[in-house]
């Protein structure tokens, strides 16, 4: 009589690296952090959006104090934060703090060092500061007229241009994410499980820090 083997499925050992992950993610991996106010809606955010992209004027993305690390000014940062939503079509056109209409929906981005209260950003009169220690920060509005609907605070892994960059990149993805890009509920973490048609499965985990 032959012996039976029977071979394991090697299903717990990669999904004891799951927490391994988790908790190297939340150590930090080089991107930038973000956290997202406790009233905001992304998912409004998006919609509206979507609808201003649809009648094909650029959206204004109002810019305050930019910080060294953006050598090329506003319309860099306007050029990373369009490409950030490609996908909806959308483009911003930057604007001076104070030169926008406030009755209009925009994008405010805040490199001062301001209160983080999204509906002084989207009043008439927001206020201003000075530029805070480096590495850069980044509080992202997005605003109906005075209505903030979705708000995203910001700072960057470092001070070279290229983690500014990312910052901004960062920042506008959280206030418009794209549809199913829901995050997860614990903060810090963004993740993903899939189970393949073969009977395998696996998982993906998003970098920088979220909450």
């Amino acid at each position: 009589m032959h012996a039976v083997h029977h071979q394991q499925r090697p299903t717990r050992p990669a999904r004891l690296l799951l927490p391994i992950a988790v908790a190297l993610l939340l150590a930090g991996c080089g991107g930038p952090s973000v956290r997202s106010g406790a009233d905001a809606n992304p998912n409004a955010a998006r919609g509206i959006l979507t609808v201003a992209a649809a009648q094909g004027q650029p959206v204004p993305l109002v810019i305050d104090t930019l910080p060294p690390s953006y050598p090329a000014g506003p319309a860099e940062v306007a050029g990373t934060a369009t490409a950030a939503v490609a996908w909806l079509g959308a483009r911003f056109a930057p604007v001076t703090l104070g030169a926008a209409d406030p009755s209009a929906r925009r994008v405010v981005f805040r490199f001062e060092d301001i209160p983080r209260t999204p509906a002084a950003v989207c009043s008439a009169t927001p206020p201003r500061g000075g530029l805070p220690p480096s590495p850069p920060r980044l509080y992202g509005v997005f605003c109906n007229g005075a209505q903030p609907v979705a708000d995203v605070d910001g700072t960057a892994a470092g001070n070279q241009p290229s983690e500014a960059t990312e910052l901004v990149a960062t920042v506008t993805n959280r206030l418009f994410p794209g549809e199913g890009s829901g995050y997860s509920s614990y903060p810090g973490v963004s993740v993903g499980v899939g189970i393949g048609s073969g009977g395998g499965w696996g998982w993906g985990l998003g970098g920088g820090l979220s909450f």
